[in-house]
């Protein structure tokens, strides 16, 4: 399986699989969230709609794992919203998309880094995507 994220279509191309390739585990998972109030009785607009990605940091994937952290600090209004585009290929790259999902104005909620001395897995990020609330329609799921 590989997954395959892009924001702002070229700005920031991060990929992951599940055979462990140098290069291609800048993403070891991915978490799709429709979430709506607990308490709903009908069909309910008050949701979010969103992606939670996890990953390590090396070599490989640093320079655009450290655009991910500028996109996440920015306060800079022209660059909060972004398009994000994810796809989960069965296979490599080549193969059938299992899913793609389009984030249109999707912007950080959390990030996190974190660098563990004592583990394998010494270096991971935690990205927390939402779409924009009134832009929740233009998101797109094939």
């Amino acid at each position: 399986m590989l997954i395959e994220v892009r924001v702002n279509t070229e700005e920031i191309v991060i990929t992951g699989d599940n055979t462990g390739s140098t290069g291609k585990n800048g993403i070891t998972k991915l978490e799709f969230i429709f979430d709506s109030p607990d308490d709903t009785k009908e069909k309910n607009y008050n949701n979010i709609i969103g992606v939670i990605l996890e990953g390590k940091i090396n070599t490989n994937v640093k320079e655009q794992i450290l655009k991910l952290a500028e996109w996440a600090t920015t306060s800079e209004s022209s660059k909060i919203y972004r398009e994000v585009n994810i796809c989960v290929y069965s296979g490599d790259i080549n193969s059938d998309a299992l899913r793609e999902i389009v984030l249109t104005s999707a912007f950080v909620v959390d990030y996190q880094e974190k660098f563990d001395m004592s583990s394998e897995d010494e270096t991971k990020y935690l990205l927390t995507l939402r779409q924009k609330f009134d832009k929740r329609a233009e998101v797109k799921i094939y």
